[in-house]
């Protein structure tokens, strides 16, 4: 098994057992690696602990089950995914999704999504390319720096941005 597979086998296995308490080292038996070493080369490549990646997981699959299941005690979800309290899963839950257990069930809240992981291996370049240096007179550029916030709308902030700039533009041609 290459490394790219044993990455997609540790996924694979997590995935398989979301409801269980699976420890790294039976992760990595699966797999043929260390412990250690498929950790360090799974963090490496997905950014994410094993850890992080189950919890991440699991918090979206309790998620859709309490969305789906509205009838089904959030206790009862919160034992399946690996919580010992309804406290821990509520604080667990809100940090992830940003509201509590019995809210995400309301229609219209919106949960954050994880979804599993695919690990693919693409290489590219290798191939020769023509290329010629060309040498132009200097000229100038102008441009507008905004911070846009992940909370704003951008499909309406960026518009009344551009909006803004080519007003500008069009005085600075004017003038000159």
């Amino acid at each position: 098994m290459n490394w790219i597979e044993s990455l997609q086998c540790a996924i694979d296995c997590m995935e398989t057992h979301l409801t269980q308490n699976i420890r790294p080292a039976e992760i990595a038996a699966e797999c043929g690696y260390s412990a250690g070493h498929l950790q360090k080369g799974f963090t490496l490549v997905t950014g994410y602990t094993f850890a992080e990646y189950m919890r991440k997981r699991r918090l979206y699959q309790a998620a859709l089950e309490l969305k789906a299941s509205p009838d089904r005690r959030i206790l009862d979800v919160a034992i399946k995914y690996g919580y010992d309290s309804p406290d821990a899963f509520a604080r667990a839950f809100r940090s992830f999704h940003g509201v509590l257990p019995s809210q995400a069930r309301e229609p219209g809240v919106c949960i954050t999504m994880f979804q599993p992981l695919q690990i693919h291996l693409s290489v590219q370049g290798g191939t020769a390319m023509n290329h010629t240096i060309q040498h132009i007179p200097s000229f100038e550029l102008i441009g507008q720096v905004f911070h846009l916030s992940s909370q704003e709308n951008s499909f309406a902030v960026i518009p009344r941005k551009w909006a803004n700039f080519m007003s500008v533009c069009r005085t600075l041609v004017e003038e000159n």
